[in-house]
């Protein structure tokens, strides 16, 4: 799998910035660009079976690009995040029907590529934020999708920028504040976007956010007196005050630990 994706980083390497379609002689289909942002899809591999129904790629990337659009339209601070992300490095989304391998035994709905993968690029080559849609996320709803774009693209995008990104070989962030992080940007698109926010996979992430933005309410419930996670378990959350507090919370506890 780690070779596969260095294959996707050179790949995207030499995709032109000003015709996406380059990409079908690198084997990448249904080449789209939305808010400046890259999106293709692989094909499925002959004969590959997965148990499921395969979105198929044209209609993965179609649903991606709404997704991009959503944010755009009723997301403003994420959308504003990711376009400085963009304007930074080259941003990449590649829909693989592929991935994850049945042997995982995972459903992971997509995985941010390592920068130690990009290390790897050609000399000159642009900076490049990939990240791989799986065949699970591929499966979702624009709006699911752009919750996903939340969470991996802007979250974890903007930890590759400050160098702050922790991952092990299979992308996974190894950090529990910056989960958290991520997990806040997340939370603030299922409430632009007015998602039922008693759906099963959004209750997953009330429950796994509790613990990893312990640090974080601690602090807050120190700094501000109160505790903004009380109302996490329904959604009844003040995103925007969560992120921009975020960074007033990572500065202070950097200075702390010297």
């Amino acid at each position: 799998m780690l070779y596969r994706f260095l294959a996707l980083v050179l790949f995207v390497c030499f995709l032109s910035p000003a015709n996406p379609s380059n990409a079908n002689a690198l084997a990448l289909q249904h080449a789209a660009r939305e808010e400046g942002i890259e999106v293709s899809a692989i094909p499925l591999n002959p004969g590959a079976k997965f148990g499921m129904k395969i979105t198929p790629g044209k209609v993965a990337v179609g649903k991606t690009l709404k997704a991009l659009r959503l944010l755009r339209q009723k997301s403003p601070i994420n959308a504003d995040i990711l376009q400085r992300i963009r304007a930074q490095v080259k941003v990449v989304i590649i829909y693989d029907p592929n991935y994850p391998p049945s042997k995982q035994g995972k459903i992971i709905t997509g995985v941010i590529v390592p920068r130690a993968l990009k290390e790897g690029l050609p000399s000159g080559g642009p900076r490049t934020l990939l990240f791989i849609l799986s065949r699970y996320g591929g499966a979702h709803t624009p709006e699911e999708i752009a919750l996903t774009i939340s969470q991996r693209v802007i979250g974890y995008g903007l930890q590759e920028l400050g160098n702050r990104i922790r991952v092990n070989y299979r992308g996974e962030v190894l950090n529990g504040d910056m989960v958290c992080e991520s997990m806040l940007y997340y939370w603030n698109a299922a409430r632009n976007l007015k998602m039922n926010m008693r759906d099963h996979s959004l209750q997953d992430s009330f429950r796994q956010g509790k613990g990893l933005c312990t640090w974080y309410a601690d602090w807050l419930r120190l700094t501000y007196k109160k505790d903004y996670f009380d109302g996490l378990p329904t959604g009844k959350i003040n995103t925007h005050f969560l992120i921009h507090t975020f960074y007033k919370y990572l500065a202070q506890k950097k200075k702390t630990e010297g």
